[in-house]
């Protein structure tokens, strides 16, 4: 079922929005599935996004918060992202920032909307706390942004408490 603005409660995105700088294309085919939008079926799904009028909004599927915009155009056979925003957060004067944010978007793309297999984009200040690194990911992207291996350690982990409760 396509996703559309009236599945969900949503929130514009706010004036504060910056753009970002994303080149990607997609084929024909590619730029239909992303038309089809996704609405989250479960509380692990953290993102509900739809496209009206050539334009994809990417909400947090809880609050409804609009955190990305993308005006995709046809360009010969192929369709392209033409301009893309993310909602004015933290450091978004930090081209560093700006990058990362534009790697999410393509992520939430690529997985959510194509089903590719990708990995997700990760903070720098991440990377040698692989805990923090789960929590931030798991936060950001729900079961789409960890590994089973890792889901599966988390639930181990958790049953060795609940044993040692006992």
């Amino acid at each position: 079922m396509k996703a559309d603005k009236k599945s969900r409660g949503t929130h514009p995105i706010t004036e504060n929005k910056i753009a970002l700088d994303i080149h990607a294309e997609y084929s024909e085919a590619e730029y239909e599935k992303i038309s089809e939008g996704f609405q989250p079926y479960d509380m692990d799904q953290k993102w509900f996004i739809y496209m009206e009028d050539d334009t994809l909004w990417f909400h947090r599927s809880w609050t409804g918060e609009c955190i990305f915009e993308a005006r995709l155009a046809k360009e010969g056979g192929k369709y392209a992202i033409k301009e893309a925003f993310v909602d004015g957060v933290k450091n978004l004067d930090d081209p560093k920032v700006l990058a990362y944010w534009s790697k999410i978007m393509l992520f939430l793309i690529n997985v959510i909307l194509l089903g590719k297999n990708d990995s997700p984009p990760e903070l720098d200040e991440h990377a040698d706390n692989p805990a923090e690194s789960f929590a931030f990911r798991f936060h950001m992207f729900g079961h789409q942004g960890v590994s089973q291996l890792e889901l599966d350690a988390v639930a181990e982990f958790m049953k060795e408490i609940r044993e040692k409760k006992e």
